[in-house]
């Protein structure tokens, strides 16, 4: 027993598991600001007799969790412990934009595929989904947002890639009641929308959509209106 007992005292209070360097591989121009906020995370910990920074108990998902809510624009953190250097290595991979939400005023943040919005940035980029915000609620960064969700994002890309050769899209608004409602309209450069439902097939709609314009609109779009196509047999226009 007391054999266990000092086995059990050396591996608690051995200065082998004691981690004496943080080192953050990744994006070097958060890496000083990422050792630091590690350090403030591992001593901020819930222990008491049991150094904070040992290694065997170390939470490393509080310290992620820490890390993620003061790093935004990073979607991962992977930690490694290198014992011989008494190092904890974490490794961040950074978010991929798929798209660009912007209040009408601004600000604008990028978006991931996840729906977590990140880095500002200017305005819409062309070559990625542009969605016009007019939700009550003020973007913010992190997993609090109306996009937070992989399925809603997955939805509009889909619609942003079909409509792309079938109108002149320019963005996707996106209103706090339409939301509710399961719809969104897609914006023109012509100044017509075209209202498509969330929970329809994006492919399948923005075909009916071609049909009308081209039977009913060719070379004439500029006096459309809008065209309502929420519906799964009836397509309106005006």
């Amino acid at each position: 027993m007391i054999t266990i007992g000092i086995g059990a005292y050396g591996i608690l209070f051995s200065r082998i598991f004691c981690i004496q360097t943080i080192r953050a591989r990744g994006n070097d121009d958060l890496s000083q600001a990422i050792q630091q906020a590690a350090w403030d995370a591992i001593w901020k910990q819930q222990q008491s007799i049991i150094p904070k920074n040992n290694i065997l108990f170390v939470n490393k998902a509080y310290v992620s969790a820490r890390l993620l809510e003061q790093f935004p624009d990073i979607q991962q953190f992977h930690m490694t412990y290198d014992i011989i250097a008494k190092t904890l290595d974490i490794t961040n991979v950074e978010r991929e934009a798929v798209g660009v939400v912007c209040k009408p005023n601004g600000p604008c943040h990028f978006v991931d595929s996840k729906g977590i919005l990140f880095h500002t940035t200017d305005g819409f980029e062309l070559d990625k989904l542009a969605i016009m915000d007019e939700t009550e609620k003020p973007l913010s960064t992190g997993i609090d947002t109306p996009y937070a969700n992989r399925n809603f994002i997955a939805i509009l890309q889909a619609y942003w890639n079909a409509a792309q050769h079938v109108i002149p899209i320019t963005s996707i608004l996106v209103k706090s009641d339409s939301l509710q409602a399961g719809y969104v309209q897609l914006n023109t450069s012509e100044n017509w929308y075209v209202l498509v439902h969330t929970s329809m097939d994006p492919h399948a709609t923005m075909q009916k959509v071609a049909t009308i314009i081209r039977t009913e609109f060719e070379g004439k779009t500029n006096k459309l209106q809008y065209i309502d196509a929420r519906y799964m047999d009836k397509v309106y226009y005006k």
